[in-house]
């Protein structure tokens, strides 16, 4: 049966991404562009493009039999895969699963990182960078969700990364990213040393939200922004911290 433990993280997004690069991979992708354009339209329309549960589960339980193969040396059914995707998808315990020594939180982190993966190759190929331009709001044009991080790129822009799907478009480049706060006066910018060059904290004293930001311009690489999220959970308890201490 799937282990995971903190150290497989990394080993699982290296999996993933060689994953994506496979045939069933490709033809997959193949099959999901023939949505682009009521997508594409749907952003023009400034709605988000995914307009209902629209997840290609077979795609997902691909890639879980491709990790648990690779990284546990066993393979898992696609008729199980599916079954535990579905289940997390709609939150629900897989107590089958869990009785075999597996917790939730190891299962879920394999299956949120496949979902990830999957739902970033469904923005890949409806994503419209032309349609995106006119995109001013602070959800992502492909699935409506939060972002959960941001950077300035190489021309200053600054750009929001999706939480859930990856998706990157451009939004205005002072205020907050949360409540719409444009008054920089209440635009806190918390560094973090040495440890994270590169990279501040955007502390928003309206909402009391925050935003951890990456310049490009400073980076000797663009970051894998799925791997950035999780490798920069110090700086969320900076922020969490600075928060505390002054409100």
């Amino acid at each position: 049966m799937i282990r995971a433990n903190s150290g497989n993280y990394f080993k699982i997004r290296q999996c993933l991404n060689q994953w994506q690069q496979e045939a069933v991979c490709k033809a997959a992708k193949a099959e999901i562009t023939r949505y682009a354009d009521d997508w594409n339209r749907r952003i023009a329309a400034g709605l988000p493009a995914f307009d209902e549960a629209v997840f290609p589960l077979a795609l997902a339980a691909d890639a879980l039999v491709n990790v648990s193969d690779i990284i546990e040396k066993q393979l898992v059914s696609h008729e199980k895969a599916q079954y535990l995707i579905k289940s997390y998808l709609q939150s629900k315990t897989c107590e089958e699963v869990i009785a075999k020594g597996l917790s939730d939180n190891q299962l879920r982190m394999y299956i949120h990182l496949v979902c990830l993966t999957v739902m970033n190759i469904m923005a890949e190929n409806i994503y419209c960078e032309e349609v995106s331009q006119s995109w001013l709001q602070n959800i992502c044009p492909a699935c409506g969700s939060a972002p959960a991080l941001a950077y300035y790129d190489d021309n200053g822009k600054r750009k929001l990364v999706c939480g859930t799907c990856i998706t990157h478009w451009q939004f205005k480049r002072l205020g907050c990213a949360v409540c719409d706060e444009e008054n920089h006066n209440n635009i806190q910018i918390v560094k973090c040393g040495n440890d994270f060059p590169g990279w501040s904290v955007q502390v928003c004293k309206t909402c009391y939200s925050y935003l951890k930001v990456a310049d490009l311009r400073e980076l000797d690489q663009t970051p894998d922004w799925i791997v950035a999220n999780v490798s920069t959970l110090p700086m969320d308890f900076t922020a969490e911290k600075w928060l505390s201490e002054n409100f």
